[in-house]
């Protein structure tokens, strides 16, 4: 075949290979579809063999197509393999110029190329061509019985208007952001050869404005994929905000999109504090004097679920409450193999926004060791995948804290395992016991109160009677000793800062600001080994907010508590 140009594109459903008499129909479809339009000359057509017996398309032209053995059909599936479309007497062309249009066996996919006449006539000649074929047939001139006149009112749905009869036929441009999508090309009202979900069809839109997208199983409606994320967030320096007060879940403590980790030693506590902090922000009380952000509090107890669900029994006795929005969530996760456990726990975490008609504030995982799945705690890149997991889970519920409670090693300092954690999360919180109770320090904060959060202890509340009528207790949080209402209200590096100047100042003389700093680095730092630019800033908010709260007054020569 002297091939000037070759076209590919997609019909509305092809017919299997095996199947003479269902390729056959194709062709005659098509063949009809053409003198309807009569923008050009159509015949049914064989094109010549190779001597395996399949079509010699290269070969084909003018001069050895041979017309089909029969006008009912092919005698067999090679002939009906070799059967194409000769287009002649095209609009606006030469009268030289020919198309052949013929099914590529294996596919089904129709292939058109120019086989006769000056190449120029090419591009306009396959775009007339396959515009009619994917029009609708035109419209005749019959009164319709009743059945074919709710056949016309289907068509009328799902084809597409007739193309125009013109030389250079106009685009569907309601098809540009679907061939965009989905690939393909458009001629006329059609998008041939988009891919969809891995199939090929055609895209048309129907009287009422849908886009169908047509197989050859059958057609359904179809829409753009929705637009991707930007992957980065922008915040430009001039478009920030003067005013940008944190936001917190527990004032001081815990951030509006924060990851934190709580640890302690078995028995240490931790899991007590920690329930006993999410019923208080679920209920909207107040919190060991801090102001608290009421919302859905959901506390995963991958460990001892009904003894957690008892400690909230307790609190619920102790403190006569009823509902709040607090839900309880077992079952087995798995945050190290991938984030798949992750989204699907976001999932249930949003019906479960809908069930109760809050949003959620804050996610409890209890514990780290339970949810760790099969990786090694002490493995950079298992703890590294853990950190996604919770990542991806803060970020698919915004505006909610991610806290993870974890057990310590036996010295009781700081989670075990890798150090990623650590510096991965917002803030980090020690539970530890003491001789008078329990305290619940923070250890390490990016933007927060550190040192001394709350002390606190713990008494039995009865929730039940067993099987052999023992009552059955479970723990409720009381303050504990050593809490005043001016220590609820400071804690961290206040805190230590205004010890500081009441131990350097015993004597009522002002206390210079240079010794004062100097204490204070030393209390902050406690061994730990942090940089002095970091502890003098550490030391300047402290001083700053004691001044702003009147608890410290500067006098000439220095500082003085107020």
């Amino acid at each position: 075949m002297t091939v000037a140009q070759r076209k590919k594109f997609i019909l509305n459903g092809h017919a299997a290979a095996d199947d003479f008499d269902a390729v056959a129909s194709v062709y005659y479809g098509i063949y009809d579809r053409l003198t309807d339009w009569g923008h050009a000359t159509a015949n049914v057509v064989v094109a010549p063999a190779k001597e395996d017996g399949q079509p010699d398309w290269d070969r084909a032209g003018p001069t050895n197509l041979e017309k089909p053995s029969s006008d009912s059909g092919p005698a067999d599936m090679a002939e009906a393999s070799r059967l194409a479309i000769l287009v002649d007497e095209i609009d606006g062309c030469d009268s030289a110029t020919s198309l052949l249009l013929w099914l590529d066996p294996e596919t089904g996919n129709p292939n058109m190329g120019q086989i006769a006449g000056p190449e120029a006539d090419g591009d306009i000649a396959m775009r007339i061509i396959g515009r009619d074929i994917g029009a609708a047939p035109p419209a005749k001139e019959y009164k319709p019985g009743p059945l074919s006149a709710s056949l016309l009112k289907l068509a009328e749905k799902i084809s597409p208007p007739p193309a125009a009869n013109d030389n250079e036929p106009q685009i569907d441009k309601r098809l540009i952001a679907f061939g965009d999508a989905y690939g393909g090309q458009i001629i006329g009202n059609t998008l041939f050869s988009a891919k969809v979900d891995g199939a090929l069809g055609q895209i048309v839109f129907s009287a009422d404005g849908n886009a169908w997208f047509h197989t050859s199983k059958g057609a359904r409606r179809i829409g753009l994929p929705e637009k991707p994320k930007d992957r980065f967030a922008v915040d430009w320096f001039g478009d920030l905000e003067e005013d940008m007060p944190k936001e917190t879940i527990v004032k001081g403590v815990f951030g509006v999109n924060e990851f934190t980790m709580l640890s302690g030693k078995p028995g240490s506590g931790k899991s007590v504090i920690t329930t006993d902090l999410a019923c208080h922000v679920a209920a909207g009380m107040e919190w060991h004097g801090r102001k608290v952000k009421q919302g859905l509090v959901v506390y995963v107890a991958a460990e001892r679920r009904a003894l957690t669900k008892r400690r909230m029994m307790a609190f619920r006795k102790h403190h006569g409450i009823g509902t709040i929005p607090l839900a309880v969530i077992g079952g087995r996760l798995d945050m190290t193999s991938s984030v798949a456990d992750a989204e699907a726990l976001a999932a249930s975490i949003r019906q479960l926004e809908e069930d109760c008609g809050h949003k959620c504030v804050w996610i409890v995982i209890d514990t780290l060791t339970r949810v760790f799945g099969p990786g090694d705690q002490n493995a950079t890149k298992d703890m590294g995948k853990f950190v996604l997991s919770c990542d991806a889970l803060r970020e698919a519920v915004p505006d909610s804290h991610v806290t993870v409670i974890h057990h310590t090693g036996w010295a009781g300092d700081r989670g075990k395992g890798a150090i990623d954690l650590d510096g991965a999360v917002d803030a980090s919180f020690l539970v530890k016991k003491e001789a008078a109770g329990y305290i619940l320090e923070c250890d390490g904060a990016n933007d927060g109160d550190e040192g001394v959060i709350a002390h606190f202890r713990m008494e039995g509340v009865q929730v039940g009677v067993d099987a052999d009528g023992e009552p059955t207790m479970a723990p409720v949080v009381v303050p504990g000793a050593g809490e005043g209402p001016a220590e609820k209200l400071l804690s961290g590096p206040k805190r230590k800062a205004i010890h500081a100047l009441a131990e350097l100042s015993v004597d009522g003389e002002p206390v210079p600001m240079a010794l004062w700093r100097a204490k204070c680095r030393e209390l902050f730092d406690n061994g730990g080994g942090k940089s002095q630019d970091a502890l003098n800033k550490q030391f300047e908010r402290a001083k700053r907010s004691l001044l702003d709260e009147g608890l410290v007054q500067q006098v000439d020569a220095g500082f003085l508590p107020s």
